[in-house]
């Protein structure tokens, strides 16, 4: 790992308080925290976070990429499409090592739905 600064920690330690935080939430978090931190340094350590293996980067239906911490297990998403909520599936059943000769290093599914409170905040979402 490349030097640690303080601007990295800042920027891991708001990512393990969010959750699932986009670039802006990041931002928004450490300005609502006294911190200064300019966007270019944040996106720089992002990147730099993602090929540290720090974060992992998650990319969603061509939409901002989200970013968590990357010590959590390998796991696939649920996405509710009515509040934007990112819930995390942890019983991947999946020991997929190779497809088609393919050597196979992580995979991830994500499912996209209404998630259970806005189902019962809005009973027009029933089947």
């Amino acid at each position: 790992m490349e030097r640690s600064t303080i601007q990295r920690k800042l920027i891991v330690d708001s990512v393990k308080s969010i959750g699932h935080a986009t670039t802006k939430d990041i931002i928004s978090y450490l300005s609502n925290n006294g911190y200064n931190v300019s966007i270019g340094t944040i996106y720089r350590n992002l990147d730099l976070l993602v090929n540290e293996n720090i974060l992992r980067r998650v990319s969603i239906n061509f939409k901002e990429d989200y970013y968590e911490l990357s010590e959590i297990s390998t796991h696939n998403h649920f996405i509710c499409e009515k509040c934007g909520k990112i819930i995390d599936i942890f019983n991947n059943n999946s020991s997929i090592n190779e497809i088609n000769g393919n050597k196979v290093i992580s995979n991830t599914t994500t499912y996209y739905g209404i998630c259970k409170e806005c189902l019962e905040n809005n009973k027009d979402y029933s089947n």
